[in-house]
């Protein structure tokens, strides 16, 4: 049998071990730019937790103090069964003089609006998150239509759009009396988020999936979620990462730019993979002159 030449034992023994030592760079590397990306999931995600967490809290402690008002307190029940017009004043001077305290302790809650069918008397205190005296006049005027106290939802809080604004809000009467607390989407998920040092695109969409603040043309028509919790998207050349948390029936996403694995490398990784690059190369020069050394060998035996 004829023995394999000089130049194809040496090619052989060089990608036996060329071809491991790749193989498992390759998979380090891999596995190195999937655990940074999963860092960076990691923090993207708990900064949205303490936005979302800190926003729900904020929207229980909203509901249970409307809910405790409406179904404990004795002026409010007069309130709503009062005749009186100087009597209703009254009662709701009293009333609204616990509004302040609510918002102080809530930065996202825009104000809370008092109803009484008694005289159409409606009284409104406003927090730091309301801006402008328009949007103001908007909501008391919306919550203070005939017949307005039919048609709001006591279950929970609820989406409507009021003088081109999206508000959350949350509603609860007694009779002839009621009590809503508005939470402008716009100016909490846009402004407020930032405080929480949450500097990437923040999209919030209903339970049916459509848009209700920031842009969807940032998000492809289908999204994969992976175990980790998040997903990836690409939009023309810029890729996303994304997580989501559930805040009542609205789901949050937060996109952060997410490059290729290469962006993730630490520097000894870099230098790990152009030493491997330059040891294949030195190892190949030393076979070829291997090789031509043996070859000029034989023709000078011959």
């Amino acid at each position: 049998m004829e023995r394999p030449s000089l130049r194809r034992q040496l090619v052989m023994i060089f990608l036996g071990i060329a071809i491991p030592i790749g193989i498992l760079l390759g998979l380090l590397l891999f596995f190195s730019g999937l655990y940074s990306r999963n860092r960076l999931a990691a923090a993207a995600s708990g900064g949205l937790d303490m936005f979302t967490t800190n926003f729900e809290n904020q929207l229980d402690s909203v509901e249970n103090y409307l809910l405790n008002l409406s179904l404990n307190d004795a002026t409010f029940r007069s309130l709503s069964e009062q005749t009186d017009r100087t009597r209703a004043y009254l009662d709701a001077y009293e009333i609204v003089q616990g509004f302040p305290a609510v918002l102080a302790a809530s930065d996202t809650l825009m104000g809370v609006v008092l109803r009484s069918g008694s005289g159409n008397l409606y009284v409104g205190r406003y927090g730091a998150a309301a801006q402008q005296l328009k949007q103001k006049l908007n909501l008391e005027a919306y919550l203070g239509q005939p017949g307005q106290t039919n048609k709001m939802m006591t279950k929970g809080w609820y989406l409507r759009t009021i003088g081109q604004r999206l508000y959350l809000l949350r509603s609860v009467f007694y009779q002839k009396a009621s009590l809503t607390a508005a939470v402008d989407l716009r100016l909490v998920f846009e402004e407020l988020v930032e405080d929480y040092g949450l500097d990437g695109q923040v999209i919030v969409m209903n339970d049916s999936g459509n848009v209700l603040v920031g842009d969807a043309n940032l998000l492809p028509t289908k999204m994969e979620w992976n175990s980790e919790g998040y997903c990836l998207t690409k939009v023309g050349r810029d890729s996303r990462l994304v997580v989501r948390k559930q805040v009542k029936a609205l789901t949050v996403l937060y996109l952060v730019p997410c490059q290729h694995f290469g962006v993730y490398f630490a520097p000894y990784q870099i230098l790990l993979v152009m030493g491997a690059h330059a040891a294949a190369g030195e190892v190949s020069c030393l076979v070829s002159n291997m090789a031509a050394k043996k070859l000029n060998c034989y023709k000078s035996l011959g």
